[in-house]
């Protein structure tokens, strides 16, 4: 499903258990958020983010990574039209601020 490489956008942090390493992982998440692969395991299940490092080691010294599943790939096109789509908000909300009100 995913590559090494390959942007991803984080579509859920939240944890599926009160263990306080899976909190602490999980809260490293951000929703919405755009992350770059760095490793795959080795069935797939499991992603490795260049750009959060994970602060548990498994079993055989190696760096945990995230469920797959709390990823979806980034459409560069979706991103964009997101983006745009708020900036747009933004601009229309702050000129009704400062548009003068008429009597």
């Amino acid at each position: 499903m995913f590559k090494v490489g390959q942007e991803v956008v984080c579509v859920n942090n939240t944890p599926k258990d009160n263990r306080p390493e899976t909190i602490i992982a999980l809260g490293l998440l951000k929703v919405g958020q755009t992350y770059t692969i760095r490793e795959i395991s080795d069935d797939g299940l499991a992603i490795i983010l260049e750009e959060v490092i994970s602060p548990y080691i498994n079993r055989l010294g190696r760096e945990m990574g995230y469920k797959a599943d709390r990823f979806r790939p980034l459409d560069w096109n979706k991103w964009a039209g997101e983006v745009l789509e708020k900036i747009a908000e933004e601009i229309e909300e702050e000129l009704l601020v400062e548009s003068p009100k008429k009597n």
